[in-house]
């Protein structure tokens, strides 16, 4: 269940590493921004979804190493987070670590793996577990300012209640243009299936789970034992399968000193067993 949704963000980063990665002993990075989700709560359709700003934080510190002539090899220990300043959503922390693996194959094309794991740290306890996931990425410099690539990830979330535990797999496409000095542009599509949670009213929630069979359990509230009142307090979370359509919009400016503006937006339609959504 994936809601038609967009988001719109701005962030600041500090000796944020290239596309293709260059040997290095040590590498940082930290990066804060604001986002805008336009359906918090994945109601489908024309439901009352609940639209939030957020603020999110990440740092990263790690080592670049050359196991090989050609290899390169990123090792990052990470920490992230992101802030809901009107107490819709419970605060998250994300502590971790990631790894990225990147190979020339022939002139023009690259391959990069990476994977990464991370511990849930939410402010509400339901939430609280870990998330892991990997990814599989080619990359086509067509020409100097223009490169292509095409990938495959999986994510996978494991959390102190199995309606908040999802897994997703996705399949992804990019065009990335750099038109002038220190300005990317990058326009992405994406194809993702797996599993949603959505926060449904109590009714709409029995009737989804019912009518599709394939229900994986509801919450009693995402605010439970903490006192919170969350926009999804008062509703059903409800796990479902679901399949989306993803499409991007990212830019990126390097200014000086190590410092980078950007800005995304994404827009997401979905359909879920139980609902769809246009």
């Amino acid at each position: 269940m994936l809601p038609a949704l967009a988001a719109l963000g701005l962030a600041l980063a500090s000796a944020d590493l290239p596309p293709s990665l260059e040997a290095d002993p040590f590498t940082a990075s930290v990066s804060v921004g604001a986002g805008w989700d336009s359906n918090l709560t994945r109601q489908a359709g024309s439901g009352p979804a609940t639209a939030a700003g957020s603020l999110a934080w990440r740092t990263a510190a790690g080592w670049i190493l050359a196991p090989g002539e050609e290899d390169t090899l990123l090792l990052e220990a990470t920490y992230g987070g992101v802030l809901f300043p009107d107490g819709l959503a419970p605060t998250e922390h994300r502590p971790g670590g990631s790894i990225a693996w990147v190979r020339p194959l022939g002139e023009r094309l690259r391959l990069r793996l990476g994977g990464f794991g991370e511990w849930l740290g939410s402010e509400d306890p339901l939430r609280r577990g870990v998330a892991g996931g990997a990814s599989l990425t080619l990359a086509l410099e067509v020409a100097a300012p223009l490169v292509l690539r095409a990938g495959v990830s999986g994510l996978r979330t494991a959390a102190a209640d199995d309606v908040f535990s999802v897994h997703r797999t996705r399949l992804r496409a990019a065009a990335t243009l750099t038109p002038w000095r220190g300005g990317t542009l990058a326009l992405g599509y994406a194809w993702q299936s797996g599993t949603d949670t959505a926060f449904l009213p109590q009714a709409a929630a029995a009737v989804a789970v019912s009518a599709s069979g394939y229900g994986f359990g509801g919450g009693a509230g995402s605010g439970a034992g903490t006192g919170a009142t969350w926009a999804t307090s008062s509703l059903v979370a409800t796990r479902t399968p679901a399949s989306a359509h993803v499409v991007s919009l990212d830019a990126e400016q390097a200014l000086w000193g190590g410092l980078f503006l950007a800005a995304g937006w994404s827009w997401t339609s979905g359909r879920g067993r139980c609902c769809t959504s246009a």
